[in-house]
Order: C-alpha cells, then structure tokens, then sequence
C-alpha cells in the first residue's frame, strides 16, 4: 500500500468457501483527519466488474467523528450492483468498528 496522493493499493484474497477477490486503489486526495479521494476497479474470480469513485469524509461532532462515504460505480455487464456494494462496505465498518473504543 502506497498511502499518498498518486499512490496505489493492491489487496488480493480468497474468502473461505468464496469468491476471490482482487481490489486496485489510486489515491487522488489525503486531507489528514478530514477526506480521503480514492477511485478503484473491483474483480471478482477474475472477472472485472466495476469501476468507483469514492469520498470518505471525517466531521468532528464533540467528543465523536461522523463518517460520511459517497460512492460513484459504474457495473459491468451486471456482475455487480449497488446493494452488494453496499453489504460489501456495511461488512466493512462493522469489522473496523469491532475494533474501536466505545
């Protein structure tokens, strides 16, 4: 992982009894504690299926940090969609938070 603006990230894994997957980022913006800019293409079993646009954004709210992602994909031939992107990212979060302090 190449984690500055113009960087790269390469994650490639199989999950138990699952597809394998292949995820290739290029980081656009870092705004330390504030944003992060990042597009991505997304395989699946070798397959390409998507290409996103994403915005990770951190608002300090008291003693708390609001997390805002949008997210802008284009789906290939229908191998993927906006509900198991969604799932996908929910999966995600619930395994950081999982982590983090109360």
């Amino acid at each position: 992982m190449d984690f500055r603006p113009g960087g790269q990230e390469i994650a490639h894994g199989k999950f138990p009894d699952g597809p394998e997957t292949k995820f290739v980022a290029r980081y656009h913006e870092i705004v330390e504690n504030q944003r992060l800019v990042y597009d991505y293409d997304m395989h699946v079993d070798g397959v390409f299926m998507s290409v996103s646009l994403a915005t990770i954004e951190l608002t300090p709210q008291g003693d708390r940090t609001a997390l805002k992602i949008t997210e802008q994909a284009v789906f290939l031939d229908g191998k993927d969609g906006n509900e198991s992107r969604r799932e996908g990212t929910k999966y995600l979060l619930e395994q950081i938070a999982a982590h983090l302090p109360d």
